[in-house]
């Protein structure tokens, strides 16, 4: 089970603040929180296994898209912002 640890911003230390910000690209806001996790190191995946990751992503990206061909843009848009708004 990984450790995890929710730190508000405003609670960091100046140098933790600095790493925070050379990690993300930008100073974090006060009112921000980070969630740290720290898990066991696992092996790299082998091209192949990239490779064989990708190719079943475009097969379900495919059914998706085939699933999908009836409905209509505005359909598909509307369904879109329906659930946008319920998150």
């Amino acid at each position: 089970m990984p450790n995890v640890v929710l730190v508000k911003v405003k609670d960091l230390a100046s140098g933790q603040r600095e790493w925070v910000a050379q990690v993300f690209g930008r100073q974090p806001a006060e009112d921000e929180e980070i969630t740290l996790m720290l898990f066991p190191a696992r092996r790299g995946s082998t091209p192949e296994e990239r490779q064989a990751v990708w190719k079943r992503i475009g097969q379900i990206l495919d059914k998706a898209a085939a699933n999908a061909s009836h409905v209509s843009e505005e359909e598909f848009e509307s369904a879109i912002e329906e659930a946008m708004a319920q998150r």
